[in-house]
């Protein structure tokens, strides 16, 4: 199979892709794509070459290699080069959202008498 995936490569008879994982995002990418990663890449300038450890899929029209959950250093192969790195804050996105569906309960329980008959009468709840 793999005699048969490395022919398909060199000969370049179909468009190949990849499902990469980088800094907690899965991204398909294909040769020559560009792709913006939000977080910052520590340890690298622009023009540097960085080969990508979390492949999770390879494939083409011929062929598919699926990880389980990601494919080993060894089998593949996918390098980018870092174009360009920004040098702006981190955006703090905070969302509100609202309570649905919630009740405050309070029971107020006073059994001044020994009766069992007036305990009914004594609770009350507030909504």
């Amino acid at each position: 199979i793999y005699d048969s995936v490395n022919s398909s490569i060199s000969e370049n008879r179909s468009q190949y892709f990849a499902v990469v994982a980088i800094a907690g995002k899965q991204f398909k990418v294909t040769n020559n794509d560009l792709i913006m990663i939000k977080t910052p890449f520590y340890g690298t300038d622009v023009g540097d070459r960085v080969q990508l450890q979390k492949v999770l899929l390879l494939g083409s029209s011929d062929f598919t290699i699926i990880g389980r959950p990601i494919l080993p250093v060894h089998q593949v192969y996918v390098e980018a080069v870092v174009i360009e790195k920004t040098l702006e804050h981190p955006k703090v996105w905070y969302q509100f959202h609202r309570r649905r569906r919630h009740h405050k309960l309070r029971v107020n329980n006073n059994n001044n008498n020994n009766n069992n008959n007036n305990n009914n009468n004594n609770c009350k709840a507030k909504h």
